[in-house]
C-alpha cells in the first residue's frame, strides 16, 4: 500500500534539486509504454473494514527507494540517518504510518464473523 498523503509530496521542489545536483534527472520513462492504474486511498479508508477485523497500520518503509538514494548519503553518515530514522518508526508507529510512504495494513478478521464460533462436540 502506497499512501498518498504522504509527506514528501512536500519535499518534491528538494528532491528535484537533489536530483539535479546528483545527476540523477535521467529521463528512464518509455514512452508509448501502457501504465497500470493505480488509486491508493487515504489511511483512514481502512477503517470501514472495523466492524467485521481488526484494523492494525504499521510503518514498513518511510520512503521510496529512489528518494532514499538521493535524501541519504551512502556512508557512515547514511547508516546514522537509517537507524535514527528506524529508531523513530518505532517509537511512534501511528505517525510515521500515517504520515511516510509505505505503511502496512494488517486486517484480522474478528472471530464472530470468520464463523468459527460454532459450539464444539464434546468427545470424550
Amino acid at each position: 500500500y502506497s499512501n498518498p498523503n504522504c509527506c514528501v509530496k512536500y519535499f518534491k521542489f528538494l528532491i528535484r534539486l537533489l536530483r539535479k545536483i546528483k545527476r540523477l534527472d535521467k529521463n528512464t520513462k518509455n514512452r508509448g509504454t501502457p501504465t497500470l492504474y493505480f488509486y491508493a486511498h487515504p489511511i483512514e479508508w481502512w477503517n470501514r473494514f472495523s466492524d467485521t477485523a481488526e484494523v492494525r497500520i504499521f510503518p514498513w518503509r518511510s520512503f521510496k527507494s529512489k528518494h532514499q538514494k538521493i535524501l541519504v548519503p551512502d556512508n557512515k553518515f547514511g547508516k546514522i540517518l537509517f537507524a535514527a530514522l528506524f529508531s523513530m518508526e518505532i517509537k511512534f508507529p501511528s505517525f510515521f504510518a500515517k504520515h511516510f510512504q509505505y505503511p502496512m495494513i494488517v486486517l484480522t478478521k474478528n472471530p464472530e464473523q470468520s464463523g468459527d464460533n460454532q459450539p464444539q462436540a464434546n468427545h470424550q
